[in-house]
């Protein structure tokens, strides 16, 4: 079931297709990456075609994606996508804007399934017959507004999750909780003050089980449950305060172009969980089919069967998800550094 569930949110060609090509606008002098051979699979049979790191990483520039999905397939508009709670929400931009306790490993390979701390200090220690979970918040990580990061924090990023779910998924990973019952029923209001505990001046946060859930790490670690301010509303203004290296500096609905810079206020505390990145700005084009994508990243003009796909179609709610490990986050198996 966990390992199911895993799949989906993580790794690429997971039923319908996403097609993702990345066409990097590089710093004059640098050498670019090239775009590699398509290889086949998923149950549909789409072509993914990856972009490929140069040998010499570097950082600067800009990253340009044409993302394709099938008309239909993704429903959520802009901004709503943006929010961790909604659902799975856009993976590909949440997981470097956004954080929570933990994260998984921004590896290639089966190791990128492992679960490692983000703004945890450390795993958690767990008592109580595996139904008390204990973590210590990393001090000193700020959002975007400069705001610092509190253990309140978590809980409501949670909270919010589960009132969006509406008692499905990813909200239902959390109903262990204690109170987290009321919470995926109610429809609005969600308490965890019981289930999640914080106190005033301590960094300690301590999660309270109804009963004991072998795979309750592995499932808070899901971008779904990223820290946002303990003020923050179900219905915010979205996009929400970034802590990850990149926020979101504009977007436009209709055409379905997403642009981020750098968070001023990122440093790098974990390279394994969240590391600096190498683009100083990314640019990601929604709304192109599969050939429309390709002709993009070569160059090639599009023509009226490969234009952007009609308007309202989003990358989100969808459990068939990019590779969430994007390349041109720093990975340990290409042998990058953490900082980029």
């Amino acid at each position: 079931m966990l390992t199911r569930m895993l799949r989906h949110v993580l790794c690429p060609l997971a039923g319908a297709a996403v097609l993702v090509v990345a066409a990097v606008l590089a710093v004059a002098g640098t050498p670019q990456p090239t775009v590699a051979r398509a290889d086949r699979g998923g149950t549909d049979g789409a072509s993914v075609l990856p972009a490929v790191e140069s040998v010499s990483a570097h950082t600067g520039g800009t990253l340009t994606l044409a993302v394709a999905n099938q008309p239909g397939a993704y429903t959520d508009p802009l901004p709503q996508a943006f929010d961790p709670a909604s659902q799975y929400g856009t993976l590909e931009l949440t997981i470097i804007t956004n954080d929570g306790l933990l994260g998984y490993s921004r590896a290639g390979g089966a190791e990128g399934y492992r679960v490692v701390p983000d703004l945890a200090v450390a795993l958690p220690t767990v008592s109580d017959g595996g139904k008390t979970y204990t973590f210590q918040l990393r001090q000193g990580i700020r959002y975007s507004t400069g705001g610092t990061v509190q253990p309140a924090d978590v809980r409501r990023g949670i909270e919010r999750a589960l009132i969006e779910s509406q008692g499905g998924t990813p909200g239902d990973y959390m109903s262990d909780i204690v109170g987290a019952g009321g919470c995926l029923s109610s429809g609005s209001r969600c308490d965890l003050s019981r289930g999640i505990v914080t106190s005033a001046g301590s960094s300690t946060i301590a999660f309270h089980l109804s009963s004991a859930d072998p795979d309750f790490v592995d499932q808070l670690a899901l971008p779904s449950f990223d820290a946002v301010p303990a003020s923050t509303p179900v219905k915010a203004k979205l996009p929400l305060p970034a802590t990850g290296p990149y926020e979101i500096a504009s977007y436009e609905s209709k055409t379905g172009v997403v642009q981020l810079d750098r968070n001023p206020f990122f440093r790098v505390w974990s390279a394994e969980a969240q590391p600096s990145g190498y683009p100083d700005r990314i640019v990601e084009r929604y709304n192109y089919t599969t050939a429309g994508a390709v002709r993009f990243s070569t160059g090639r003009p599009t023509s009226p069967s490969t234009a952007p796909a009609r308007p309202g179609r989003r990358l989100s709610r969808s459990r068939s998800r990019p590779d969430i490990r994007p390349r041109f986050m720093s990975d340990r198996s290409s042998g990058s550094s953490g900082s980029g």
